[in-house]
């Protein structure tokens, strides 16, 4: 199991069991079934995306905090409102989640100055 995929597990486990989540869930949308296959390739994945009090938060972990993971939260929340699988979830509000397992005062800064939630927690062992 990767880092992030560590962290992942780790952080993900102290959600509700009853929380709705999905896994690196596919994010955008493909119009050419003749190129289905290689969508899977090209579509974007969010690390996690749950569901809590009436809102989607989606989440992105990083071993390394970096000012890219801020672009990828910034993509993957303007894919969501195009993923048809999310459909049912348009209208809520959506929060996005950078977790990462030290601090990076500049990217923090990044984060919290448009919104998005900076969060260090331990990389388990």
């Amino acid at each position: 199991m990767g880092e992030e995929q560590k962290l992942r597990t780790a952080w993900a486990a102290k959600l509700p069991e009853y929380v709705p989540r999905w896994y690196n869930a596919r994010l955008g949308t493909w119009h050419n079934n003749q190129y289905a296959e290689l969508a899977k390739v090209l579509m974007r994945y969010a690390d996690l995306i749950y569901m809590q009090s009436d809102v989607m938060e989606i989440v992105e972990f990083k071993v390394k905090p970096s000012p890219g993971a801020f672009g990828q939260l910034r993509l993957y929340h303007s894919l969501f409102t195009k993923t048809v699988e999310f459909k049912p979830y348009w209208n809520y509000p959506v929060k996005l989640r950078l977790v990462v397992p030290f601090n990076d005062v500049e990217v923090r800064a990044l984060c919290e100055s448009s919104g998005v939630t900076f969060e260090v927690f331990d990389l388990p062992p």
